[in-house]
This record gives structure tokens, sequence and C-alpha cells, in this order.
């Protein structure tokens, strides 16, 4: 078997049915793809059995169609022996059981294992190459060009951009579908007024229930000197 060219680290959440990545850039001859079941991803945040079985069972069914395509798979399962527990404990093995020259991944969806692995690839003296996940419609460094020298980040403006970007409810003059790019004026007037509420600090009930319930908690908060006094929108 020839030296191993380009260790891809697949992540659980990567399993793309079409392959995308891998049709323009993996090499089956050279390259090794290795995709690792570890506790600590699933200890990290808390997540329910039923929901981590069944995302373990869509990694091995992944694995297994890159198999079929004759795609070399280094795949370590919950249970196997010597499993490291961590991502990062399952890419060093991997490095030093296939000595890549380089390493290449989709970019993750959390900065967290996107630095873990920029770190280890910088400890080892290996390229990483960082292909960019296409279920994504902006890149990061979009995203930063966009953002660069703005005063201040507006979903709405951002909004419009990527309308216009993809064509999405946009007429053919350009402008957009309606006549409007956001949302009615009387929604528009709603959300003002509920920022200017909000600015100010006020918890208006707008319910009888609701204005008893905030009635008994500023009687029973009056009796505690350290609890600030709500306010009743009065």
């Amino acid at each position: 078997m020839p030296p191993t060219e380009t260790l891809w680290f697949v992540l659980g959440d990567q399993l793309d049915p079409r392959f995308s990545v891998f049709r323009r850039h993996f090499d089956k001859q050279r390259d090794v793809v290795l995709m690792a079941e570890v506790s600590d991803e699933s200890r990290h945040v808390p997540s329910h059995k039923q929901r981590t079985a069944l995302f373990l069972s869509a990694m091995r069914h992944y694995a297994e169609r890159l198999r079929e395509r004759q795609v070399t798979v280094r795949y370590t399962r919950l249970d196997d022996a010597g499993n490291a527990g961590t991502l990062a404990g399952e890419l060093r093995k991997a490095i030093d059981a296939v000595g890549p020259a380089r390493l290449a991944i989709t970019r993750p969806g959390e900065w967290r294992v996107l630095r873990m692995i920029e770190r280890i690839a910088a400890q080892r003296g290996l390229p990483l190459v960082v292909h960019e996940d296409p279920h994504f419609l902006l890149t990061p460094a979009e995203f930063s060009a966009w953002a660069n020298g703005r005063s201040e980040l507006v979903m709405e403006h951002f909004y419009r951009m990527m309308r216009r970007k993809y064509n999405v409810l946009v007429a053919a003059d350009g402008k957009p579908e309606g006549g409007s790019g956001t949302s009615t004026p009387r929604t528009a007037r709603s959300s003002r007024a509920t920022a200017r509420r909000s600015r100010r600090g006020s918890r208006t009930p707008t319910t009888p229930s609701r204005r008893r319930c905030c009635a008994r908690s500023t009687r029973r908060c009056a009796t505690s000197p350290a609890t600030p006094r709500p306010s009743t929108g009065r």
C-alpha cells in the first residue's frame, strides 16, 4: 500500500450523502478517512442516549458506504479496546498509525473542534487543509468581508445581502418582492415599539393573569431587602 498522502478527519455531523467534498478532492489510492466514536463528544453537551445511538448508527452506515466506494476508512467504535475517548486522542493515534503528509477536514461547525485540530496539526508539523462545508450558504471569510467596516451588525442588513446573493424573493428589477425588504409596516411598528419598551426596562403585563402574577411577585419581593423590586409597568 502506498504511503498515506492525506488523512481526512470526518466528523459525525458531516455525513454528506452526496460525498461532494470527496468527489472533488479525495484520492482513493493515497488518502485515508478517519472517523471516531468518542464518549467525550456525547458528554460535552448533554445528549439523550437515543440521539447518541442514532448519531453513531448514522456514522457507521456512512463509513460502510465509503468502503463500498473503495475508500480506506480508519474507524474507531465506542467500545473498541484502546479508544482514546476524545477526538484529539483518536486523531493523534491515527497520525501515528498512518503517517500522513497532511491533514484535511471539512470546516467543523464548532470553533472548539477546529481549534483542536489546528493545534494538533501544528504540534505534528503537518499542513492542514480546511475545505468549506457546502451545506452553509456563506463562508466565514465571506461573512467577515461583509462585516468589515460596519459600525454594527444588524440581521436585517445581512438578510438583505443574502437575498440579493441568492436571488431569493427578489424581483427582476432587483427590488424585494412585494416592495418591502423586511416586514409589513404594522409588524415593523410593533417591533420598534417592543424594542423601545425593552430599552426602557419595562415589563408591562398584558393579561389579567399576568398582572396578578406580577403583583404577587411584587409583594413577595418587597419583603426581601436583597431582592430588587420588579417593575409592574405603572
